[in-house]
């Protein structure tokens, strides 16, 4: 692996795992939110992604009933997160 390639994707890992805990930490000291709001918050965040992802496949159907791959809509696609990565 190209070695730029692979620094970034170190530095990428430490800013998405370190960045919301940082992040958390700033607003329990600014606003003195309590650990379980922050807790409630990093929780509903995946469910609502599990809740998206059919609603989004659904989407797809409704603009082309036709097609048999349902997450390759140019039309959906730019609403799903996931599919920007490679």
């Amino acid at each position: 692996m190209n070695t730029p390639v692979l620094a970034m994707l170190i530095v990428q890992l430490v800013v998405v795992l370190v960045g919301p805990l940082l992040l958390a930490l700033w607003i329990r000291r600014r606003y003195g939110a309590a650990w379980s709001s922050l807790g409630w918050g990093a929780l509903t965040f995946p469910l609502s992604q599990i809740v998206r992802l059919p609603l989004l496949l659904g989407a797809a159907a409704l603009v082309n009933p036709q097609s048999p791959d349902r997450t390759s809509n140019p039309q959906v696609i730019g609403t799903h997160p996931l599919r920007c990565h490679p």
